[in-house]
């Protein structure tokens, strides 16, 4: 079968520049600011929230991936009412590892 989007995505030969688990659980939410450079991300498992500007609101759930070419700013967050806490998408590269959102103990509600 054929599939338009992995041959597009085949063609631009993404790559990472930095790459990091992420994972919430519980009351959490993050607001990235304008990055300016492609990105992407794939749902391991479970399901959050993206609300990336000006589009509608999504709900992303296991074995959904997202490709960002210029990455505006966005918030990602579970689904209890939060105020996101913000990262500057600069900074944040330098983190290594999994990163842990919302409550630390127990098992995560997407990764």
């Amino acid at each position: 079968m054929i599939d338009p989007l992995s041959d597009i995505i085949g063609l631009l030969r993404p790559q990472a520049v930095f790459t990091k688990g992420i994972s919430g659980a519980g009351r959490w939410g993050v607001r990235y600011g304008d990055f300016g450079h492609p990105s992407f991300a794939i749902v391991i498992e479970g399901s959050c929230r993206l609300a990336v500007d000006a589009q509608a609101e999504l709900t992303l759930n296991a074995g959904d991936f997202v490709l960002l070419p210029t990455t505006p700013g966005f918030t990602i967050s579970g689904f209890e009412p939060v105020i996101p806490e913000f990262i500057d998408p600069h900074v944040a590269v330098t983190a290594t590892g999994e990163v842990r959102h919302g409550r630390q103990d127990g098992p995560s509600s997407v990764r």
